[in-house]
């Protein structure tokens, strides 16, 4: 929390959405999205669009606030801003396989599929969670769980129990 708060007095935002970036896994699994919010609230905004895993932040922010309407654009500006950023080597404080961010188009459609289940949209919650389990890496354990725990989701959405036990 002081590094970021140094890198924006310092107008060094760049660093203060590296530092975001890095420590977004541990903030969500703490369940301390207001301290995200916070963060995110510090940067300017053009830049945060610019970055698909604070795109990812604000979307996971928005549905921990239950503001589902919020995420859909958020997830949105993730993808465009993907396929605009350049390259940047990323290490989440988490390590790897507990991350939501080292895979941006797996979280993303994880995303998506969380949005679909609450909207209970069973068919879009197993197409996006689908999306996510192919698009996951090897090690990539957080997001792997994820994506099969919403497929498993996904069949009780639409009533097929069994097989959602069985997932």
């Amino acid at each position: 929390d002081e590094a970021i708060r140094h890198a924006v007095a310092a107008d060094e935002m760049t660093w203060g959405a590296q530092l975001i970036e890095q420590h977004v896994d541990e903030r969500i699994l703490r369940g301390e999205g207001a301290t995200l919010a916070r963060w995110l609230a510090m940067l300017p905004v053009g830049l945060i669009s610019a970055r698909p895993r604070l795109c990812l932040a604000q979307a996971f922010v928005a549905v921990a606030e239950s503001d589902v309407d919020a995420a859909g654009p958020a997830l949105d500006a993730a993808e465009c801003a993907l396929g605009c950023a350049a390259e940047e080597s990323f290490e989440s404080s988490a390590g790897p396989a507990s991350s939501f961010l080292v895979n941006v188009p797996a979280a993303i459609a994880l995303e998506r599929a969380v949005l679909a289940h609450l909207c209970g949209d069973g068919e879009n919650t197993a197409v996006f969670a689908s999306r996510a389990l192919a698009a996951t890496g090897k090690g990539e354990q957080m997001l792997e769980s994820l994506a099969r725990w919403y497929l498993a989701v996904a069949e009780w959405l639409r009533g097929h129990l069994a097989a959602a036990e069985g997932a």
